[in-house]
């Protein structure tokens, strides 16, 4: 037999393979064993960067070969499949079994008995059986290296290609198994028999492969064994054919079917593969359109936001779980191209099934994971405007709320809800609940009432009243209690901002803070510290039905339009430094009285607590305020309590009142210096501690309440009012 080889060892990226040795006893292969080598004869060629190559080693350059090589490392090549254990080892001699009589030369590979990736030092060794006839047809070529593998499963089904070679050894170990025949002649021997000496071992491992692809839930493997037995020459006696056979089924039992990760006959043969999980064509692309076929409806990808799994109840935000369904796929895929392999009645379909293996094996790696779900992306994107799409629809673990009816009905992906809440309405613990609104309203039953709608309109995901809500009071009221115990209970739907960000000049990152509010329903802000300004930039940012501008981390910026509601509670009111009718409009100001603080039987952390014992009935008693909110036509007028509150708030925030009621006195013809106004104004507001107003805002303001500023020789002056006699300045009045 002939072998090219190269001069060099080790080299994974040589294809220069020019030299040809005629090989014909042990020690010829010695010689050339210690370089890489190729166990055929190749053109020259050029490769991808035009170069000419001597012996260019690579399937379209094959010329031919007489001598099949084949590569036995004991290492499984499925990679769901646990280490071999050492009694299933192989060696030459077990190679001789399976092919007696047949000639072959042994060279044991450089990692021969030692560790590598973790796994115990093992018999690794290359096989050399000598042709009879030369074989020019690489396809032909490739066909036999699978056929002499298909009787030994141990040699190693990575190495079957043409251009296959072996890596060469410093000092080479080489052996010679002497027989009768070449190996193209025996497995030309359609009715092979299994020899004496072959018998035991050969039917010890035919055991084993239909143990493994039968089980023994049926007698199909026992019916497979006796049938390969009737190969034997002499004949097994029944006895010994019974011993093999018990032996392969203890074996099967303890390690093959307590292995994790062994798929059972029952399973594999009930599991449903599609023609979909075979690619179109096996590319990045083509991979991701079979998965996404396999995955209707369970994956979307937002511009801006990522990528969505529907888990059968919600779209989740998880890149992971996609991660995680492609990963099952191609498990999937992996199963079907093993049916596939054993089931191929052809070499046409053996070659098919084998193509689609590698391809699998190839797609499980990380990096084409990645590939997948990045062609994946522009296949399954969806507009942000369809997530959450319908507003009056509630989604929790037992269904979707139809909030107008208040009906329950089963999860659909179409509806694209990406919330859920932590809990499904029932009424357990409702009294409970009740009792504790009564005691947060100090039995106020307007107050509690109004509650209720407010909390229902938390439910909704569609802004229908522009409004900032304020509950206010002493601490220890019973405001965190009770708006803890709905976020609780509303889960994904609910979401928190820092109460800095409503004021004036926040520190932190307006656009991140923004995002978070994204397809929320439910918005808490907690406590601000006295004397903080109210922004009404930010005010209107958050309760209107304008796009909002936002950004994730790490992602894309994105508009969305708002469908919360936020509500700030807090020991202090915030002042509203503008007079101004929409902002004021935005404002509802709820006054709570309750004290639980010190009271007997007080519990700590009462909002959990509520929401475990209640969590149903909270969630009830809410979907059961926004039913009333919609049927009132979405109306929403506060009780007499809130409307108090807000004008009391309104009137102590009006500074621009204050500052005429306590310098200045308003006549039609009256006339005042502009300079000395202002100047008056900024000495009053550090009498009080109040802002001072720039002038343009002081006289936008002014002109807003009907006086009007005029231009004269003298000066710019306001008239129709002048500052009191006794707050008079030199030459104020005219």
């Amino acid at each position: 037999m002939r072998i090219s080889y190269s001069n060099v060892r080790g080299k994974k990226t040589n294809t220069s393979y020019p030299f040809i040795a005629e090989i014909k006893m042990a020690d010829d292969l010695k010689n050339v064993a210690a370089f890489d080598h190729v166990c055929a004869i190749y053109k020259d060629g050029y490769n991808q960067r035009k170069k000419l190559i001597k012996g260019y080693r690579s399937n379209k350059t094959f010329q031919e070969s007489d001598c099949l090589p084949l590569d036995c490392d004991n290492v499984s090549s499925d990679p769901l499949a646990s280490d071999i254990p050492p009694a299933e080892w192989k060696t030459p001699k077990d190679v001789q079994a399976a092919y007696p009589d047949v000639r072959f030369f042994v060279v044991y590979s450089r990692n021969n008995m030692k560790e590598k990736d973790g796994k115990a030092a093992r018999p690794k060794f290359h096989i050399y059986f000598p042709l009879k006839t030369s074989i020019s047809d690489a396809k032909l070529y490739n066909r036999l290296k699978k056929k002499v593998r298909a009787r030994f499963p141990a040699f190693d089904d990575g190495a079957l290609d043409a251009a296959r070679f072996f890596f060469g050894v410093e000092y080479p170990q080489v052996e010679y198994f002497d027989g009768t025949f070449c190996i193209d002649e025996f497995m030309s021997r359609a009715n092979a028999k299994i020899t004496e000496g072959a018998r035991n071992t050969t039917m010890s491992h035919f055991a084993g492969l239909v143990l493994k692809k039968y089980g023994t839930d049926d007698n199909k493997a026992h019916e497979a064994y006796l049938e390969e037995a009737k190969k034997c020459t002499p004949p097994l006696s029944e006895e010994e054919l019974a011993s093999i056979w018990n032996s392969a089924v203890g074996f099967y039992n303890s390690t093959i079917k307590a292995d994790k990760n062994y798929i059972s006959p029952a399973e594999y043969n009930s599991m449903e593969f599609e023609e979909s999980l075979i690619p179109s064509d096996f590319t990045d692309v083509g991979q991701a359109k079979a998965f996404l076929e396999a995955a209707t409806d369970k994956v979307i990808y937002v511009k801006g936001l990522g990528l969505y799994y529907f888990t059968g109840k919600v779209w989740k935000d998880d890149d992971l779980l996609v991660q995680k369904a492609l990963q099952g796929f191609t498990h999937k895929q992996l199963c079907l191209a093993w049916k596939m392999m054993n089931e191929a009645e052809s070499d046409e379909t053996q070659e098919k099934a084998e193509a689609f293996y590698k391809f699998v094996l190839s797609r499980r790696k990380s990096s084409n994971i990645k590939a997948t779900i990045t062609e994946l992306k522009p296949m399954v994107q969806v507009d942000v405007k369809r997530l959450d799409q319908d507003g009056f629809l509630l989604n929790t673990p037992d269904g979707t709320v139809d909030l107008r009816t208040g009906k329950l009905r089963t999860h659909d992906p179409k509806d694209y809800c990406t919330k859920i809440c932590a809990v499904s309405p029932n009424d357990k613990g409702m009294d409970e609940w009740l009792r504790f609104l009564r005691d947060f309203t100090c039995k106020d039953k307007a107050l509690e009432d109004y509650l209720q709608l407010e909390s229902g309109v938390e439910c909704i995901g569609e802004v229908l009243n522009e409004n900032l809500v304020i509950q206010y009071g002493e601490g220890g009221n019973g405001k965190s209690t009770f708006n803890n115990a709905k976020f609780y209970v509303l889960g994904d739907y609910a979401g928190t901002i820092s109460a800095e960000l409503l004021t004036v000049k926040p520190t932190k990152n307006k656009g991140a803070e923004l995002a978070e509010t994204h397809n929320k329903r439910l918005i808490l802000a907690a406590e601000l510290p006295e004397g903080k300004r109210l922004d009404s930039g930010s005010l209107k940012n958050l309760s209107s039905t304008d796009p909002i501008h936002a950004e994730k981390k790490f992602e894309a910026p994105f508009n969305f339009i708002p469908t919360h509601t936020t509500v700030l509670y807090t020991n202090h009111l915030p002042k509203v430094g503008t007079i101004d009718k929409g902002t004021w409009d935005r404002l509802i100001v709820i006054p709570l009285k309750a004290n639980f603080r010190g009271a007997k039987g007080e519990i700590k952390n009462y909002a959990k607590v509520l929401s475990e014992r209640c969590g149903g009935a909270i969630l009830s008693w809410m979907i059961a305020g926004a039913k009333r909110y919609i049927s009132s036509g979405f109306k929403l007028v506060p009780p007499k309590c809130v409307q108090d509150a807000m004008n009391a708030y309104r009137e102590e925030n009006d500074w621009i009142s204050h500052f005429l009621s306590d310098c200045c006195e308003e006549e039609k013809t009256a006339t005042q210096k502009a300079g000395e106004l202002y100047e008056k104004y900024r000495e009053h507001c550090d009498e009080i501690g109040e802002y001072k107003r720039s002038s343009a805002d002081f006289k936008r303001v002014l002109i807003a309440q009907g006086f009007t500023w005029q231009k004269t020789a003298e000066g710019n002056i306001w008239i129709g009012l002048h500052l009191k006699q006794n707050g008079v300045l030199n030459g104020g009045r005219f």
